[in-house]
Parts: structure tokens; sequence; C-alpha cells
């Protein structure tokens, strides 16, 4: 599903591969790589709030042992930089949904980490 808002000069639509790049570019940064990846099989959500600004909602699978916060904030906040590099805007809270652990096999979890913005 895409991110449509409509202005005075038309529609802006926003895919949710843009939201996918975004996302798996920030999981790859020094302090996130090889420790948060996008979950499989998991989607994501983005939607426009009452005040006209970003809410996404992604799914992720972290390493086991290591801080599940610590990196969901990190992987977030990486993720509301660039979507304000691309959009001049800071989402309003970006929602990382823990479904699994990794080690050698995937544990599932259920764990929501929110950082508002």
């Amino acid at each position: 599903m895409a991110l449509v808002k409509e202005t005075d000069y038309g529609k802006i639509t926003i895919s949710n591969e843009v939201f996918k790049e975004v996302i798996e570019n920030a999981c790859s940064v020094p302090e996130c790589k090889g420790k948060i990846w996008l979950a499989p099989k998991h989607g994501i959500e983005a939607e426009y709030n009452e005040d006209g600004k970003v809410e996404l909602k992604f799914s992720a699978v972290v390493k086991f042992g290591e801080p599940i916060n610590r990196l969901c904030n990190a992987a977030a906040d990486d993720v509301a930089r660039r979507i304000k590099l691309r959009s001049g805007q800071m989402p309003a809270s970006i929602k990382v949904n823990v479904v699994g652990v990794k080690s050698k096999g995937i544990a599932k979890r259920s764990m929501e980490v929110i950082r508002e913005y």
C-alpha cells in the first residue's frame, strides 16, 4: 500500500518500496549492521496523522544478545533522519515491531518499540 496525500497541486504518492529502501539503509549503519534486519514477509505501514506528519510502522528481527531498545531506537532515528532529508519533515512516530530474535534460527517474539519525534 502506498502513502497518498492530496494537495492543491495534485496527488503525492510514496510507495512502500521507498520506505523499504530507507529502512534497509538504516539497518546497515554501523551501530545496526548485522544486528537488526527488516523482517521478511511482514509489511510496512505508513500513514499521515491528523497533523499531516508521517507515522511509520515496520517489523524487524534482532540479533540474540543485543539490546533491543537501543537497536530499535538507533534504526528508528536513522529512518527519521533519512525521511527528513527526503521530505524536509520529521515523521511523527516510528514503531518497530520486533517479531523475532535471531541466533542459530529465529525465535518468535512480539514486542513493539515506539519512537516519537
